[in-house]
Order: C-alpha cells, then structure tokens, then sequence
C-alpha cells in the first residue's frame, strides 16, 4: 500500500478526537464545531474525574492545540482530503466512521480498532517499532521515566531499549496503543522518582524476523521469541527440520488468508508484514486466582478490606497482561454472577495526590445504577 510514513505522531493522545474531527468534516468542516466535539469529550472526562476526586469543579478545558493535531493526522493517515480551504473524507474514512459506535463509552469497536491499528503501523512507523522493542525485551516491558528533563528521556530510551525516541513520541504512542489495545502501562515509584512501566499485551511477528529464523534453533528469551514460535508455526510460516527452524513459504497472499482465517490481523507495510494476535481472554478460575492474591497482598491480608479499584486493577492487568476494559468487563460479570469469589463494590474517592489520579485511564468503571466503583472488597467462598 502506496502510504507516505512520518517519524513523529501526532499528538492527539485520544482517538475519539480524530473520530470527531471527521464527523465534523462529514457535515461540513469548522474548526469551531471540531474544538467544541473535542471539548465536549474532555469536559466529560473532566466531570467524571472531579466526582471520582471528590472535587466541587471539574479542571477548565481547552483543546485547541488538538484541533489542528487532528488536521494533520487525518491528512497523513489518509481518512481526509483537503483542496484548498475545503475537507472532505476519503473512502476510508468514511468506512471508519460507518464502523464507529455512536456512544463514545463503547469506543473502539474491533472493527475500528483493526483499521486504526493497521493505518497507524503503516503510517508511522515508530508506533509498529516501539511495540516490537517492547516485546524484545526479557519481560516484554520497559521502564522508562515519566517526565524528561533537558533531553534525558531519548538518551535513556536508546541506551536502554535501543529507540529513538522523544518524551512526547513516546506517550503518544503509549496512550493510542493503550486504546488499542496493543499496550498497557502504570506509574511505578522507585527511589523517590517517578517510572512508568509499558508492557506488550499483543503478540507480534514480522515476516522478515521469521525469515531471519532459518537454520536457527528456537529460543524463549524473550516474549518476541515466543511469538515468533508460535505465530510461524501457526500460520504455516515456519517448520522444523532436525531441530532448527526453515522458512516454509514466502510472503503470499495465501500465507495471509492463512493468518487472517486463524484470526491474525495482518499488516502489510514497506515490503514487510505484521502479523498480530491480541490477549482478549483469561480463563476464569486464573483471573480469579490472581485476583484474590493481589487483592489480599494489597489489603495486608485482610478480606473484605476496601482496595482501591485502579491500583487492583493495574497489578492484576500486569501480571496476566490485560487490557483494562477486559478487567473492568470480568469484574462487572464476577459481581453479577459470583463464582469462588464475592465482590463488592464501593463508593468513595481516590486518593488526588496520586499521580495517576488525573489521568482518564485511572477512573474507574461505574456499577450497573451508576456508581463509580472507587474502591472493591473480596472475600472467597469456602
């Protein structure tokens, strides 16, 4: 696919700003109608933290250094056209806007996700590559400061990761791939400093790191490892001739029907491809089972003790590498329906002098008559 690429993303750290950017290009462009969807969206997620704070008022908005972020993006991701003063959508984007759900609490769809991740990849090819460093690593996750001081965070990220990349790249890329999905991340604290760890929660497997495979014996360093096994043998990429790998077909449109038919998604980019496989599910009784370690570790073994919900949710989401909505969804569904666990939500109000606490991703989900769930309290059925 003839895309230009670009090295450095734009900063719009919400994808439903770029969705409303195009909705407004649909029913005739202004910035104005653009600031005031954006606006809309962060007043809202504004209101939800100052009530999850206990705050009287939410934080004033802004948003218009997003309006002219989101111009760029749509140009350079190619869901927008633009001759002379006037906009319009490309087929693409208006596929994308027939695949995005009206309600913004159900964004993204997986459709939507599909052809978001696939664009990013190919447009910007930092956002493919730092996913993939990410992966490489012995425990498929980075440390990395949350702030930069005079230039301090690209000096680190190469040193350590080998990529090169700024602060504000970096968070661009943490924030859209943890909307999609494909990340997930927390502040941690050492030594008085603020970190953030950013682990992988997909896995991935380039053609051209499988070809490299060839007359190598498998190796379980890292998770990148494991997904080159897995993903290679699966789609019928790779087999085993007396114990080493050998490269079984080339780069055909049959080896991607093979992956798209075992539920891949595949991404082609530059003479290359990527083939994806999201951590959607956990098993029951495993989520349970860490669940109830986690919560009685952070409740210094005291059942029915209440547990903040964000921090419970950010340790169990790291050890079994879950995206959030998929803890959020299992909790929702072990309340309704209890199994070796009783879960009971609470009210109150998160702790303001957290660093996360004003960050979107920490609120927490709401009960079924509308609560937010600031705090749970578990016990096990014997």
């Amino acid at each position: 696919m003839g895309l230009k690429t670009y090295l450095g993303i734009r900063r719009v750290p919400r994808l439903e700003y770029l969705v409303e950017f195009l909705r407004s290009v649909r029913t005739g462009y202004s910035r104005e109608d653009v600031l005031r969807r954006v606006q809309r969206i962060q007043g809202d997620s504004e209101a939800e933290k100052a009530k999850a704070l206990g705050r009287q008022k939410p934080r004033r908005v802004s948003g218009a250094s997003i309006v002219p972020e989101c111009e760029k993006m749509a140009l350079q991701m190619q869901f927008a056209v633009r001759l002379n003063s006037e906009w319009s959508l490309t087929h693409d984007g208006e596929q994308l806007l027939n695949d995005c759900p009206e309600a913004l609490e159900d964004f993204p769809s997986e459709k939507v996700k599909t052809t978001l991740t696939t664009r990013l990849w190919q447009t910007y090819p930092r956002f493919g590559q730092t996913i993939s460093a990410i992966l490489s690593q012995p425990e498929g996750e980075v440390i990395l400061p949350l702030r930069s001081t005079a230039g301090s965070f690209k000096k680190i990220i190469a040193q350590k990761y080998q990529l090169d990349c700024d602060v504000l790249t970096f968070n661009m890329i943490r924030e859209i791939g943890t909307q999609l999905e494909l990340l997930n991340w927390h502040i941690a604290e050492a030594e008085g400093r603020q970190l953030q760890c950013v682990y992988a929660i997909v896995c991935v497997a380039k053609f051209s790191y499988l070809e490299r495979l060839t007359g190598h014996v498998p190796r379980t360093g890292t998770p990148l490892d494991t997904c080159l096994h897995e993903i290679g043998l699966d789609i019928g990429a790779l087999a085993f001739e007396e114990g080493k790998y050998v490269v079984r077909t080339l780069f055909t449109p049959e080896l991607m029907c093979s992956a798209q038919s075992k539920g891949y998604l595949a991404i082609e980019f530059q003479s290359d491809c990527a083939f994806i496989r999201r951590y959607r599910e956990v098993e029951v009784e495993k989520l349970e089972q860490v669940l109830w370690e986690t919560y009685l570790k952070q409740a210094n073994y005291r059942p029915l003790f209440p547990v903040l919900y964000p921090e419970l949710r950010n340790a169990v989401c790291h050890c079994l590498r879950l995206p959030d909505r998929a803890f959020d969804t299992a909790i929702m569904e072990l309340i309704k329906t209890p199994g070796r666990l009783r879960i009971y939500p609470s009210g109150g109000v998160l702790d303001y002098a957290n660093p996360m606490a004003h960050r979107h991703k920490y609120i927490p989900p709401k009960t079924r008559s509308g609560r937010i769930m600031i705090y749970l309290k578990i016990n096990r059925v014997r």
